[in-house]
């Protein structure tokens, strides 16, 4: 159980979660990268952060958000199926005060202010304009280059479904008192999924 001590801040994201049904192949990549020694492999759920919020989006702003990303999909010219494509791999820098950056496939969206409703704007901390799916949690940020030179292992994922939720994400400090290893409980709220195409 973990103390007032050891217990660090929370975080709140809105994350696109791909359908299961596309998620094997991430899950095996993530499994490489832990057998690799990325032990924060397993630290984020199979999530793609689009933006940093200070408080949880309502039921409504995330069905009109995933209104909004579905529209800005078929608009754009590489899009007209509706499928959420990836594109290699990606190192994003740590969102303001997180102890991580994230490494992992980015996706093929353009997320910017005009993607949220207005509702939600002074929500929003931080927004992520080409989100990833981050498959592990890096805190040396020169680690991932090895992962990145080997372009057979880059995952190569494709999905139509796909929904929207609020994610509270919190770092635990396990085990060293100097609080260099991290581990993370979080938790999702219930799922606002993409209008169908």
């Amino acid at each position: 159980m973990d103390t007032e001590e050891n217990t660090k801040e929370l975080f709140r994201f809105i994350v696109l979660i791909p359908h299961r049904d596309a998620q094997k192949t991430l899950k095996e990549y993530r499994r490489e990268l832990f057998a690799a020694g990325y032990h924060g492999a397993y630290s984020f759920p199979l999530a793609a952060p689009l933006a940093a919020v200070s408080r949880p989006f309502r039921c409504q702003e995330l069905k009109e958000l995933a209104r909004n990303i579905r529209r800005a999909g078929l608009e754009t010219g590489g899009n007209h199926d509706g499928k959420i494509k990836s594109a290699g791999t990606a190192l994003l820098d740590r969102p303001a005060g997180f102890p991580a950056d994230f490494f992992g496939p980015q996706l093929n969206l353009t997320i910017d202010e005009t993607t949220f409703p207005n509702s939600t704007k002074n929500k929003i901390t931080q927004i992520f304009p080409a989100p990833l799916i981050p498959l592990a949690l890096i805190q040396n940020s020169a680690s991932p280059r090895l992962c990145v030179s080997n372009n057979e292992k880059i995952p190569t994922i494709s999905f139509r479904a796909a929904y929207l939720t609020n994610l509270a994400i919190r770092p635990l400090v396990t085990g060293h008192s100097s609080g260099a290893e991290l581990s993370f409980e979080w938790r999702i709220s219930l799922p606002m999924w993409l209008p169908a195409v």
